[in-house]
């Protein structure tokens, strides 16, 4: 998680008149101590009096990701080493009035950025300022697996600016028998696009290669924070999400009744068939496609005085009914722009 952070770290260090390799490895911190802190899918605003402690735990955990960039040896500049750092510096200072984490900040110079993300934790009681800290280990816990060590402690084969540049495909496989790591792929998924936004950003608001995100079960994984703004403003950066569900009711019990229209109202192409016999999301999509206008009547025969009579009515252009029983591999291709048309994939 912090290949970028360190990447940048080594090239600030080796030339330091370079300011703009340490904004980057800065910004990358921010970025990783930001998706971290909000690994839950809930913003700063939903903490309520509590956001305190969750923005002060970010600039704190961006303060020890930029020190152990920095200080450390290369096979100790991972997450694991971050959560060790900040659970030592709970411990007992022995120095009157100061916690061990002001004294690790006094020895910085003082122009120092991680003194400065660090301000709002270092700079309030000691009782919060250990709160600031618990705060931060109970979001890096999820992340104490020995498994996802194996992922997480090693440097990896591709980052997010060559994942833009070059040709590039990255899988994530989700063990089925183990939910406990879901989380980790929404994290990915956060953390990838937050990097990639700022790959965007460098070359002129676009990417000059489009993106593709397969996101299959996105409506079982935890919840992507921001996921609203990610469907709202990836088009215009060349990135495109494709969402793969099983029902609209996926969505909106991750992402509430108003998330989850956001995310469909975004969707310029949808693709849907193979409905179950009881799935309320075909009478959704049904509705979706509109009416037609069909020719009905209805003919009665007297003994003397046969009657015969017509009219235009509308009618769903497919009804629900009708989208359940469509056999299987036929699909309904519903594109902006365009009238949706059933074909066979």
């Amino acid at each position: 998680m912090l290949h970028l952070v360190n990447k940048y770290m080594d090239a600030y260090l080796a030339d330091p008149g370079s300011l703009s390799l340490k904004a980057r490895a800065e910004k990358y911190a921010k970025i990783t101590a930001k998706t971290i802190v909000y690994s839950s899918g809930m913003d700063a605003g939903n903490y309520g009096q509590n956001a305190f402690f969750y923005d002060a735990a970010e600039g704190l955990l961006t303060s020890v990701i930029l020190l152990i960039a920095e200080y450390c040896p290369p096979p100790k500049r991972h997450i694991i080493s971050v959560f060790k750092l900040i659970q030592d510096l709970l411990a007992p200072s022995g120095v009157k009035g100061k916690n061990q984490f002001q004294l690790l900040i006094d020895k910085l110079p003082p122009e120092h950025k991680a003194r400065w993300f660090a301000g709002a934790a270092l700079n309030t009681a000691e009782q919060a300022m250990q709160s600031v800290l618990s705060t931060a280990l109970s979001r890096l816990n999820a992340f104490l697996n020995s498994e996802l060590e194996q992922i997480l402690c090693f440097d990896t084969a591709i980052d997010a600016e060559k994942f833009c540049n070059t040709k590039s495909a990255l899988f994530l496989v989700m063990p089925e028998e183990d939910t406990t790591k879901y989380f980790l792929i929404s994290l990915i998924v956060q953390q990838l696009y937050r990097e990639i936004l700022s790959v965007a950003d460098e070359q002129g608001g676009k990417l000059k290669n489009r993106v593709m995100m397969y996101l299959d079960e996105i409506g079982t994984i935890p919840k992507i924070e921001s996921a609203e703004m990610i469907f709202s403003a990836s088009r215009s950066r060349r990135v495109s999400i494709v969402a793969i569900i099983q029902s609209f009711a996926q969505l909106e019990k991750n992402y509430g009744k108003e998330g989850a229209a956001i995310i469909v109202d975004n969707c310029q192409d949808t693709i849907f068939g193979g409905f179950a016999p009881n799935s309320e999301s075909a009478e959704i999509l049904s509705k979706a496609l509109g009416n037609k206008t069909v020719l009905s009547g209805s003919v009665s025969r007297g003994k003397n005085d046969p009657s015969q009579s017509l009219q235009m009515i509308q009618r769903p252009l497919m009804t629900p009914d009708e989208l359940k029983s469509m056999p299987k591999g036929h699909f309904i291709v519903s594109k902006t722009g365009n009238c949706p048309m059933k074909t066979r994939l």
